[in-house]
C-alpha cells in the first residue's frame, strides 16, 4: 500500500480551477465509524428518553409493592405482640388470683392449726 501525504485538497487546472477534494481511505472509514457510533448513540439516547417512563414506572410499582408487603407484614407482627401480651396479662391474672387463693387458704389453715393446739392445751 502506497502512502500519500499529499494534501486533502488539489486544485486541478483542467477542472477549471475549481478544488477537487480526494480523501484517504482511513479518513473516509474514520468518518463511516465515527458516523454509525453517531446514530448508535442517538438511538440509544431515542430509547432512553423514551423508556425512562415506563422504567421509572416499573421502579415506583416495586417499590410500592415491597412496602405494601412490609407495612402488611408489621401489621401482623404487631396483632400476634398485642395477642402475646394479651394472652399474658390474662395468665399472669389467673396465676395472681390462684396465688391470692392459695395464701387465703393458707392463712385459713394457719388459723386452724393454732385453733387446734390453743384446744388441745
Amino acid at each position: 500500500m502506497r502512502r500519500d501525504f499529499t494534501p486533502a485538497h488539489v486544485t486541478a487546472p483542467a477542472a477549471g480551477g475549481r478544488v477537487v477534494f480526494s480523501v484517504h481511505r482511513r479518513t473516509a472509514v474514520g468518518a463511516l465509524v465515527a458516523a454509525g457510533a453517531l446514530t448508535l448513540w442517538a438511538a440509544g439516547a431515542t430509547w432512553f428518553v423514551a423508556a425512562r417512563d415506563d422504567l421509572a414506572q416499573r421502579v415506583f410499582i416495586g417499590e410500592t409493592e415491597m412496602r405494601y408487603s412490609y407495612e402488611d407484614r408489621l401489621g401482623r407482627l404487631r396483632q400476634e405482640l398485642e395477642r402475646e401480651v394479651t394472652q399474658n396479662m390474662v395468665e399472669r391474672r389467673g396465676f395472681e388470683s390462684r396465688a391470692a387463693a392459695l395464701a387465703a387458704r393458707q392463712a385459713e389453715i394457719e388459723q386452724r392449726q393454732a385453733w387446734l393446739r390453743s384446744a388441745a392445751d
